[in-house]
């Protein structure tokens, strides 16, 4: 047999053993199933878990809160015997006067969208005698006028100290904005604040008239808060438990001592009490 048509021979029989083998797409559709099929699924993880749902929440708060008493004022008291006017000249040595707050909240937290959240509740903080005072203290300047001839000269000047403490109930409202773990927000309450003046004292040797005798005071005001502060998510699959720190002013009203215990004469006002507040928080959500 000639070479030529052994080599024809051979082509035609490769030509037909490829005629027989399929390259269709649905081959490999089948393959891609069948590995699909055998590999273990990964369940995709967010980056961070919200509270899908509204619910209440419980929380404690401390910091520092530090006191401004506006306490420059003048008080007179006329001798009824012989009508000399004393007058004295309340003059604070400092503004601010740091003290330790304390307080604890709870509420309902309402989901407004997959970013924003309100919290509406109620609080309650204070400082008094048995965790810390705020104190002031400051000069006193005496004068005299005399009831007769109109003449006024100075008299002695000494120190002062008195106490005030305040525990107040606020109607709380809270908004926040989440960005991952993290909660932005701003704050603001309303309520009654109870404040006493207390443990008032002066350091001087004499006893001038209508002094030295001003007796504890308490009374109710109206007092407001504004704050401002952030939250963390302490972890990214546990959305129940928050840590924050925040700012918050706080308006607690007026306070003044009662008349004198042992003589007639003018009451004593320890003036506006405003705070400023820096504070930790711990908030658990249900």
């Amino acid at each position: 047999m000639q070479p030529t048509r052994i080599i024809g021979f051979f082509l035609a029989a490769v030509m037909v053993s490829f005629s027989n083998v399929s390259f269709a797409d649905d081959d490999d559709t089948t393959l891609d199933n069948y590995l699909q099929s055998k590999a273990t699924p990964v369940e995709e993880r967010p980056l961070y878990l919200v509270n899908e749902e509204n619910g209440f929440y419980l929380g404690a708060a401390a910091g520092v809160s530090l006191s401004d008493l506006q306490d420059n004022r003048l008080v007179t008291y006329v001798e009824s015997i012989t009508n000399n006017i004393h007058g004295y000249d309340f003059v604070s040595n400092g503004k601010y006067h740091p003290n330790f707050l304390m307080g604890i909240n709870g509420g309902y937290e309402f989901r407004l969208s997959s970013h924003f959240f309100l919290d509406l509740g109620l609080g309650a903080y204070g400082f008094d005698s048995r965790i810390g005072k705020t104190s002031t203290d400051g000069k006193i300047s005496h004068s005299i006028k005399d009831g007769v001839s109109g003449i006024t000269r100075d008299g002695d000047s000494f120190i002062y100290s008195y106490n005030i403490t305040s525990f107040r109930t606020m109607f709380e409202t809270k908004l926040k904005y989440k960005i991952k773990r993290f909660l932005p927000f701003v704050t603001l309450g309303v309520g009654p604040a109870w404040n006493k003046a207390e443990s008032f004292s002066a350091q001087t040797s004499i006893s001038p008239p209508g002094f030295r005798a001003y007796a504890a005071n308490r009374k109710t005001s109206f007092a407001y808060q504004l704050g401002c502060g952030i939250d963390l998510q302490l972890s990214e699959e546990n959305y129940k438990d928050y840590v924050g720190v925040y700012y918050v002013y706080t308006y607690l009203g007026k306070i003044s001592f009662g008349g004198l215990e042992k003589t007639a004469g003018s009451g004593l006002g320890a003036g506006t009490i405003i705070t400023h507040n820096i504070m930790l928080n711990y908030t658990h959500r249900f």
